[in-house]
């Protein structure tokens, strides 16, 4: 017998489900929500935020040391060298291989010199051999998962015949926890953690066995990478202590983000993937995860310069931004292709940097509040039938002040793009206002990308162009999106701090409120000071629209015409001193 339209069932492969209703008036309500339930992210390091380049092939300090070299020679910001497997010695976990890396701290040293952290893989499976110290420890303390015999559970793996920790096990994650914390010790700052679905290779998983064989596979299949993410986490908090922690993970489960983000695993380099990363990210962020992102230029397969640079400007404001690939694909490093690739990779990059306090504020009000960062349209604005948003797949919100419409189709150089609710965007094409409500052609060329500001924000920036990743919040930019209109008023409550300790729970952050409201044809700007713990700030204000007077707190403030370069445009601007 059918069901009435107002019943629906719930049903569950294997025991009871949990069953959780929430009920809100609109989405970005039931976001919040929803993240508070299952957990908001901790503030991460603002070195997390910044550009992360990888490759399936990095193995030795030489390749990160070449990799420093030519970041700092092309003036590209760059936070984060990762390294995958090959690192290791014989695939074993919490192993460099002393060839590859000779002087491992000393490189690490090296490249924290130059602001950059070295990330390397972390995979759960440990390499079943007598006398591997790591083994021989799991083994000793009885960690490890069991098959339907009661004996090891083994997998074919990277390594081998490898066994698998029991995450399960309270003590199972203390014991993944005290060799994270010695891996770390030698200056390791983060991870991204694999393979951890689990991934078992030509051996079934589902022989695997929980709780000391009490459990079967089913019981923890789906949080087994939660398991793993909240014991690496701990890991790392215990070897640096007072620092903020950063891991990603391949595979996740509710509650992942207070542990770990999460990237969106081993794409193909083409523009199938490259429009699915937009979907697919924004589902993550109101699902709980909202640090995520795709891998740049796709994974497997050979990217092309085109489809490089169509990545780079659609992805440079996600949550998460690396470029990676994997083993026997061509190279596509910012400088792996010509000129114009350099450039446009170059820009974005530096365009990323430059958006970084706006980023980092996302995340503070994200710890804060559970809002999502990377947001479909209609999280802020209405859907209707004139523009059912709710259809949207490529465009999104950075936060509530940045609209993208990136080029995602391989052949189409323009694009429609929706300008959604009643306020006017700023075009950062055409560097012009545009009014709300319909849709608009964009035909950016190869240096730009359609982005959109919406009216009545201010959006905290880097002051000049950044170059390298030094993070200096004290002196920033507030960007005046306010058209001349009466009436019309912009606010924002810009907060900034050490970016890398945990000093801001004890007060160590300061945070200002900025106004901005118009008066006729005059602009009076104000500030207000909300927080002090970590000193105050220098702000320099830059404007949209040209106001014959402008007053900083009811005192004349002195603006010039100027220019800057914004998602491969020369926007003209009115700038203070």
């Amino acid at each position: 017998m059918p069901l009435p339209n107002e019943s629906s069932r719930s049903v569950a492969e294997n025991g009871e489900a949990d069953l959780f209703i929430l009920i809100a008036d609109n989405l970005a309500d039931l976001t919040r929500k929803f993240q508070t339930l299952v957990g908001r992210t901790p503030l991460p390091p603002v070195w997390a935020l910044g550009y992360q380049q990888c490759r399936w092939g990095y193995q030795s300090e030489q390749d990160m040391l070449e990799l420093d070299k030519n970041f700092k020679k092309h003036g590209i910001p760059c936070d984060g060298l990762w390294i995958d497997i090959d690192y290791m010695n014989a695939f074993k976990v919490f192993t460099f291989n002393k060839a590859h890396f000779p002087s491992l701290s000393r490189a690490i040293k090296t490249l924290e010199k130059n602001g950059r952290k070295l990330i390397p893989i972390l995979d759960p499976g440990v390499k079943q051999e007598p006398g591997y110290n790591v083994y021989e420890d799991g083994k000793k303390h009885d960690v490890f998962c069991r098959n339907p015999q009661g004996k090891e559970f083994i997998g074919q793996v990277w390594p081998g015949d490898t066994v698998f920790p029991d995450f399960s096990l309270r003590e199972g994650r203390a014991w993944w926890a005290k060799w994270v914390k010695q891996f770390a010790s030698s200056g390791i700052r983060g991870a991204w953690i694999d393979m951890n679905d689990p991934s078992t290779g030509v051996v079934q998983n589902d022989a695997m066995r929980f709780q000391r064989g009490r459990g079967d596979h089913d019981t923890f299949h789906n949080q087994y990478a939660l398991g793993m993410a909240m014991a690496t986490t701990e890991g790392f908090a215990a070897a640096h202590p007072g620092k903020r922690t950063f891991v990603i993970s391949r595979s996740g489960y509710l509650g992942m983000a207070k542990h770990s983000a999460i990237w969106t695993g081993d794409n193909v380099a083409n523009y199938h993937y490259l429009r699915l990363s937009i979907p697919c990210s924004i589902n993550l962020a109101l699902s709980g995860v909202p640090f995520n992102g795709p891998d740049i230029g796709g994974f497997a397969d050979h990217t092309n310069p085109q489809l490089l640079r169509d990545w780079q400007k659609a992805g440079f404001l996600f949550p998460f931004c690396r470029n990676h690939s994997a083993m026997g694909t061509r190279r596509q490093e910012p400088w792996a292709f010509d000129a114009l690739t350099l450039r446009v990779c170059k820009h974005y990059i530096r365009q990323r940097y430059k958006l970084r306090p706006y980023l980092y504020n996302l995340f503070i009000r994200q710890a804060e509040q559970g809002d999502a960062i990377l947001r479909p349209l209609f999280y802020d604005f209405d859907s209707t039938p004139a523009l059912p948003l709710d259809r949207v797949e490529d465009q999104f919100m950075i936060g509530p002040a940045i609209m993208q419409a990136p080029i995602v189709q391989e052949k189409e150089r323009s694009r429609s793009v929706v300008l959604p609710g009643s306020a006017s965007w700023w075009s950062a094409l055409d560097g012009r206002w545009l009014n709300s409500g319909r849709k608009v052609k964009a035909a950016p060329s190869e240096l730009q990308t359609p982005l959109y500001v919406r009216d009545g924000q201010i959006i905290p920036m880097t002051f000049g162009e950044p170059h390298d990743n030094h993070w200096n919040p004290r002196t920033i930019e507030a960007h005046v999106f306010l058209r001349r209109r009466a009436g019309n008023i912009a606010t924002t409550v810009y907060a900034f701090d050490d970016g890398d300790t945990l000093d801001y729970q004890k007060g160590g952050r300061s945070a200002v409120e900025i106004t901005a409201r118009v008066k006729g044809r005059k602009l009076a700007l104000a500030t207000k000071t909300m927080q002090e713990g970590f000193g105050s700030c220098r702000i320099r204000f830059v404007l949209y629209d040209r106001f014959d007077e402008v007053t900083l707190n009811d005192l004349p403030l002195n603006v010039k015409r100027g220019r800057w370069t914004f998602c491969g445009t020369k926007q003209e601007i009115w700038i203070s001193g």
